[in-house]
């Protein structure tokens, strides 16, 4: 558990390797948890100012009366004493038969002067009247086509993330950018990003409750920047979040972002997911294997965590080079490039001839333009195997010459890369 506190609080200062953590170490309930924490304190700190004032401003109504011009005052004799002369009763007044009922129409107009009702909601209960919503800054009316400040919808936090939020991010990433069919990506990548996304949404909400309690009572208009800003927020560490678990460039997860953002505020509709046409969808989507999906998906989680304590395990082994070439490829593939370095230093430290790690010791020099690193590197490639990774170390020995200015040496590598794979564009 004190684990899990600190990757939460290493968000703070360094998500990269925060989110590593969370998808090596974390756990879907602890993010489950912690969400439903911050939401109570948020709810009281910043949502509910703002829903007293623009969603819900009650005010009461004071009770109707009559106009004055109405009301007949009663004179002494007018009053009734027991002195006063005895009731007598009197035959009805018979009717008469010339001056027939007033029609409807007639009275309506010997009630002109009520037309104007100054309490037109008299049907409700005295002293309440409808709910009204007020306009919101800015994007006026058209906000609450989009938001809802209720404490239905800010507690629901967890299924709008778990329900909207990661399986749109997931379908728009897909679009964007190649990664296979979204029954394969949700399988595979579902539980570390809804991880991920947990987490995040807690550590942006946080220092934000935290304010708002503090100056109570807040200002509502206070209280809806900093609900903006707690979103803003997110969004912004959902940046690293896409970047660790896909290993996509930022163009990309911007674009995926700009688009997938909106589902969250769309956390009022979370009743859609009872719609028959999305029903019918996710089933699609899913090739009808629902009832597995979710096995599949907390498997996959399991194993990858797994993997990774495999890993760790195997180098306590002084002379397991293997173990931590496979972790260097690991922080690689999150773009956690020191630890990646690291691992691949301490694969060659253990054994020369590791020419894996060498050639990514090589890729990840060119890439940080440590260019004549990245040479020697690549040198140390050819010279165990000139063919490794079928020649691919003359293709990045060519790039890496041409990128320092060396263009007679960069078309030497080039041509022995071409010459073995006549086939391959890339060394044209």
């Amino acid at each position: 558990m004190l684990d899990q506190v600190k990757f939460f609080f290493k968000l703070y200062y360094n998500p990269i390797n925060a989110f590593g953590n969370i998808i090596d170490k974390g756990s879907l309930w602890t993010g489950i948890i912690t969400v439903a924490f911050v939401s109570v304190f948020f709810w009281f700190a910043i949502t509910n100012p703002i829903y007293d004032e623009y969603e819900n401003p009650v005010n009461l109504l004071p009770k109707p009366s009559l106009p004055s011009s109405k009301v007949k005052s009663l004179s002494p004799s007018d009053h009734i004493t027991s002195s006063s002369t005895p009731l007598t009763t009197s035959s009805p007044k018979p009717i008469d038969e010339s001056n027939p009922s007033p029609t409807t129409d007639e009275m309506v107009e010997e009630t002109d002067d009520y037309e104007t009702d100054p309490y037109p909601y008299s049907y409700l209960s005295v002293g309440k009247r409808p709910i009204i919503k007020k306009p919101l800054p800015i994007v006026d009316k058209y906000g609450w086509w989009f938001v809802s400040f209720s404490q239905a919808t800010t507690f629901i936090s967890v299924l709008s993330l778990a329900l909207i939020y990661v399986p749109i991010t997931i379908l728009i990433l897909i679009f964007i950018e190649p990664l296979g069919s979204y029954g394969v990506v949700f399988r595979r990548d579902y539980a570390p990003l809804l991880a991920c996304t947990l987490m995040s949404w807690a550590a942006t909400h946080l220092p934000f409750s935290i304010v708002g309690l503090a100056v109570q009572p807040i200002n509502p208009e206070i209280a809806l920047i900093l609900w903006v800003l707690s979103k803003l927020s997110f969004g912004l560490l959902m940046v690293f979040a896409l970047r660790v678990v896909f290993s996509v460039g930022y163009f990309t997860i911007l674009i995926t972002l700009a688009i997938s953002w909106s589902s969250i505020i769309l956390e009022s509709a979370i009743f859609w997911v009872t719609s028959p046409f999305l029903l019918f969808w996710i089933y699609y989507y899913l090739r009808g294997d629902i009832g597995t999906v979710g096995m599949d998906v907390a498997t996959s989680f399991r194993q990858r965590q797994s993997f990774r304590r495999y890993l760790e395990a195997c180098t306590i082994n002084p002379q397991d080079a293997e173990a931590h070439y496979q972790l260097g490829l690991i922080h690689q593939q999150r773009r956690q490039y020191s630890e990646a370095l690291s691992r691949f230093r301490k694969a060659v430290e253990i054994d020369k001839r590791e020419i894996d790690a060498h050639f990514q010791l090589g890729v990840i020099a060119r890439e940080q333009n440590r260019l004549q690193e990245a040479i020697s590197h690549f040198d140390a490639v050819v010279l165990l195997n000139e063919k490794h990774s079928n020649s691919e170390a003359w293709r990045e020995i060519g790039a890496t010459y041409e990128a320092a200015g060396m263009n007679e040496d960069a078309r030497q590598a080039l041509e022995k890369y071409v010459e073995r794979r006549p086939y391959d564009a890339e060394g044209l």
